[in-house]
């Protein structure tokens, strides 16, 4: 006999030790048969092509660290339980460490070939993800260092074995939740891919693996199965807690195998200790039964020379051919353990473990040893844990001590949760540095799969989807991509593929490189103000560019590598800011919002109000923005989301739940942001869309509001900073300081404020005047944009037409240009650039007059393309006057509120959308007295009619109206309520086509 071929195979033999000889063997045949075929196919490879194959790790006849030495790239199948089975406290921990088990192969990244894409049980076993969990764990495997995540597979086969192995496509073909789910995951990596290619997972523990210690455990195992029979995943059933208790303790793992850091048959070169201590200075070393002398020793010296070694239970039992040692147990190390044992014993039920008087673990009362105990005699060692147990325990549970500079710690049994979290904790007292913000990668971000974890802020890397999620963020986030049906879901792929492992950051930070000094505000001469040096910003892939940031360059915006960049898109007025002539109610939203809760109560005001906000723009309406080629949608805010004038100056976290929903979107559609603080504490302007109830603008006069509106803006820019896809900050919509002193200084405060926490995003500054109005300010400031407000008069409801006669002006393509030329005057002069953050006619819904009104549009898109101007429509989305998109008159809303609305129209109650009216053949004669009485009464910002269009639409009759408009949810039920919410979602609206139409040729 000359080889272990000529010899039987394992099966039916009793000796444990040629067991573990055999499946070495097998091993070996393994690995050297992948050699040979990779050798083959590397004759015929193009350069830069990698060569790896997909390996089932739990297989019993590899060696993954071995058989991965012939490949480029490790590459693994790792399947999963779903549903609640990713449940914090269900095995959540599993998803992570097949992760860093396969990272462990080569300590370098590596490709997932395989993993579940519907359920991958037998027919009487389905159980598919809930929604968000495949997002959840795919982040969970690229955080541990996975750079491609394909899915087995494509569609569910209609024959065979797997006929009940789900696919991405079921058994009927047509794109489902799962489809949708992974398309989204595919566009979340083709962003971040340059961002997360390559991590090296940060470690607070590592864990040492050995596949021999499995093999042999697979047959011989020293703990029993739940029915007292041998248990075959034995080994990883002691491994496992000691993971899991560092996954639950927050703590992050890294797996390295034994013979990675010393390889007793000298094929390999291992690590010296002092080397192995400055990388893993807490080894971890459960269960490693047969080890060679030399293994065992080298283990002391790391010890000896700093390091923290942990020894659980059988670690060291046996040699290298499995053979019980002739010397008390942990073999060759008991002297530097200061403890020992000879004795041991299943359990047959988990054991109540307490702490001795000093001991720094804190466990709880439930804490508990399970499954095995080795009878540890502390001999000098000082003993921090005892079992409760009359015969176990005269036996230390958890023993430590002192052995040259660093320390040797035995667990004598399989901690239970609690005893291993604790242990964790105490291992690793201060985890590995996190990385800023939710983007954090590794186990604090994953702690609940099953569809529960919390969201991150930003986009860029949700590794808990929103759904953080489900959530993070792992905030989140996405360049501008192509429909789903059209993206590659399998594999999805970050970046390019490398053996090679570097560490990289997720976010280093838009900070770095910046400065803060003092220098002259551009608006209050002689003053101080912010002066920031803007560095270039962490890269972002884009479709033309490889970091998606703007900036302000000259008269243009582009990215931080120099792609310009043209805005265009479109407000989403009536959403976070609800406007009357937008959703329809009267008066200011405030009050509207107070009678209605007076009527349907909290839990249904919340169920209404929920559902509208969710529906009114959601994953539909991103794509069909992003369809028409929009890359930009301004979102307009009342600051009553974020802060209650009850409670100033505290910021309400659950505020931020929908507007970050809706940049996750727009991002996740390559679509940029603008927020937009469109209502002010103290209202900026006389006006409802500040819903302000009154006609007067507070704010200008009370620092109280101004301090308040600072805060915010902090807290906003805060939270958005590291976010490449908000485009900037447009801080106060249409503020109208009759002075015109307050602006220019605040505009100088407000910068100096938001760029001290955010010193690269864009500012969108406001003129004047509801934005007309900049000859007031002096030189602009850095890196902002000064936008205008381009509403031409022959658009308002009132025009005479167009081209036509309007309030006795006539208005034509050259009145208009004149108009947009004379707004943008100072962005010209300080060659700066030009946005136009609102504009767009009124639609009557008479057809001449509507088109009419089409040409205006389309004479102004002219005039912006030619100028090159970035814009910004009003609105996305309405109950008729001026969307792009607007409620069907079949829908629930129409037909409950459309008599109302006709009696709004009627009474002529919003000027906006309803200029004449009845209370406008009122109003005549008491403007004529006006005139008559006061002829020197200037009523600013506005003419007399407009002021007392304010009085007496918005105020005289917007208050008796909000209560009728109320009183009408008054006897809705919940179906009721979600059925006039339902309305706003994109598939029950009518599309405006020739109007979209128009804006994608913009």
């Amino acid at each position: 006999m000359t080889t272990w071929a000529d010899l039987w195979r394992p099966d039916g033999n009793t000796q444990p030790q040629y067991d573990v000889a055999w499946r070495e063997f097998q091993a070996r045949l393994t690995t050297e048969f992948v050699a040979w075929q990779a050798g083959i196919v590397r004759e015929f490879s193009a350069p830069g092509q990698f060569v790896t194959t997909c390996v089932s790790y739990p297989r019993p006849d590899i060696e993954d660290h071995e058989l991965n030495e012939a490949l480029d790239i490790a590459a693994g199948n790792p399947y999963y339980a779903m549903q609640d089975a990713l449940r914090h406290d269900a095995r959540a921990w599993s998803v992570s460490q097949i992760g860093d088990w396969m990272y462990a192969s080569r300590q370098a990244p590596f490709l997932v070939t395989e993993t579940n894409a519907g359920t991958i049980g037998p027919p009487w076993d389905n159980r598919p993800a809930y929604e968000g969990q495949w997002r959840q764990a795919a982040w969970a495997l690229v955080a541990r260092g996975a750079r491609m995540i394909e899915y087995w597979h494509w569609q569910t086969l209609h024959f065979g074995a797997e006929t009940y192995v789900g696919g991405i496509l079921p058994h009927s073909g047509r794109p489902g939740c799962l489809y949708k789910e992974l398309a989204c995951l595919g566009t979340e990596f083709e962003t971040a891919g340059p961002l997360v290619a390559g991590l090296e997972p940060d470690a607070d523990l590592t864990l040492v693996y050995c596949t021999p210690s499995k093999w042999l455990m697979q047959k011989y195992p020293p703990p029993a199965a739940h029915d007292g029979g041998p248990d075959a995943h034995a080994y990883h059933g002691i491994f496992g807690p000691f993971y899991r208790g560092a996954f639950e303790a927050g703590r992050q793992v890294r797996i390295v195998h034994a013979r990675q850091l010393h390889d007793p048959s000298g094929e390999r070169p291992g690590l010296r200790p002092e080397e192995a201590l400055q990388r893993h200075p807490v080894l971890v070393v459960p269960a490693l039964y047969p080890a060679a002398d030399t293994t065992l020793d080298w283990f002391g010296a790391y010890a000896h020379a700093g390091g923290h070694l942990v020894l659980g239970p059988r670690t060291g039992y046996a040699d290298h051919e499995a053979r019980a040692r002739q010397e008390p147990g942990p073999g060759r190390l008991f002297e530097a353990a200061g403890a020992s044992y000879e004795e041991f014993s299943s359990l047959t039920a988990d054991l109540p473990v307490r702490v001795t008087p000093g001991s720094p673990l804190r466990l709880p009362e439930q804490a508990t040893a399970t499954r095995w105990v080795d009878g540890l005699t502390a001999q000098d060692a000082e003993v921090l844990a005892t079992y409760d147990h009359p015969h176990f325990g005269r036996w230390a549970a958890v023993t430590t001590r002192r052995h040259g500079a660093g320390r040797v710690t035995c667990v004598g049994t399989v901690p239970g949760r609690d005893l291993a979290r604790v242990l964790a904790g105490w291992l690793a007292p201060t985890p590995a540095q996190r990385l800023a913000g939710p983007a954090t990668l590794g186990h604090g971000r994953h702690r609940d799969l099953a569809g529960r974890a919390p969201r991150p802020r930003h986009p860029q890397l949700e590794l808990g989807p929103r759904d953080r999620r489900g959530a993070g963020r792992a905030h989140r986030r996405t360049e501008r991509h192509r429909s789903p049906d059209r993206h590659g879901i399998a594999p999805a792929l970050l970046g390019r593929t490398s053996p090679r492992s570097h560490r990289r950051r997720l976010h280093p930070g838009l900070r770095a490189g910046s400065t803060n000094q003092p220098r002259t505000s551009p608006h209050t001469k002689g003053q101080p103000a912010l002066a920031t040096t803007f560095s270039s910003p962490p890269a972002h892939p884009h479709s033309t560019s490889s970091n998606p940031l703007l900036r302000v360059a000259g008269a243009r915006l582009e990215t931080y590598d120099g792609t310009p960049v043209r805005l265009r898109g479109a407000g989403l007025g009536g959403w976070l800011n609800m406007e009357n002539f937008i959703t329809g109610h009267p008066g200011n939203e405030a009050a509207m919002r107070s009678a209605v809760r007076e009527v349907l109560g909290e839990r249904r005001y919340d169920l209404f109000f929920d559902r509208l906000l969710t529906v009114f723009f959601d994953e539909a309406d991103a794509a069909l923005l992003a369809s028409k080629g929009l890359n930009c949608l301004r979102l307009p805010v009342n600051y009553r989301h974020f802060e209650d004038d009850a409670r100033p100056f505290e910021i309400r976290e659950e505020g931020f739940v929908q507007l970050d929903r809706v940049v996750d979107l727009c991002a996740r559609h390559g679509i940029y942001t603008v927020i937009d603080l469109h209502a002010l504490p103290g209202y900026q302007n006389h006006q409802w869309h500040s819903d302000n109830p009154t006609h007067l603008a507070f704010f200008w006069d009370h620092p109280h509001f101004q301090d308040r509106v600072v805060r915010l803006w902090e807290f906003i820019a805060d939270r958005y900073k590291d976010n490449p896809w908000v485009a900037g900050y447009n801080p106060i919509n249409e503020p109208a300081d009759d002075s015109g002193q307050v602006l220019p200084a605040f505009y100088d405060r407000l910068a100096g404020a938001i760029r001290s926490v955010d010193p690269h995003h864009i500012l969108f500054l406001d003129g004047n005047h509801y934005s007309t109005d900049f000859g007031i300010f002096g030189d602009p400031i850095e890196n902002a944009v000064y936008t205008c407000h381009d509403y031409a008069r022959a658009g308002f409801a009132r025009s005479g037409g167009y081209p036509g006669d309007t309030d006795g002006m006539w208005i034509g393509k050259e009145q208009v240009e004149e108009a947009f030329l004379r707004r943008t005057a100072y962005m010209r002069e300080t060659n700066t650039p030009i946005w136009v953050g609102e504009f767009g006619p009124v639609y009557t819904g008479d057809p001449e007059r509507d088109e009419q009104c089409a040409q205006l549009l389309a004479d102004q898109l002219e005039i912006y393309r030619r100028h090159e101007v970035s814009w910004s429509i009003w609105t996305y989305k309405d109950v008729g006057l001026q969307g792009l998109v607007h409620i069907g008159a079949d829908s629930a809303y129409q037909r409950h509120f459309g008599e109302f609305l006709a009696k709004k129209h009627r009474l002529g109650a919003e000027a906006w959308s309803s200029p004449q009216g009845e209370i406008r053949e009122l109003a005549k004669p008491l403007e004529d007295l006006l005139a008559k009485e006061f002829p020197g009464f200037s009523a600013k910002p506005f003419s007399t009619r407009q002021w007392m269009d304010v009085l007496l639409r918005h105020v005289l009759l917007g208050q008796p109206l909000v209560q009728e408009y109320a009183e009408l949810f008054r006897g809705l039920g919940d179906d009721d309520v979600l059925a006039l919410a339902d309305s706003f979602a994109l598939e029950r609206c009518v599309q405006r086509d020739w109007l979209l139409d128009a804006l994608a040729g913009g």
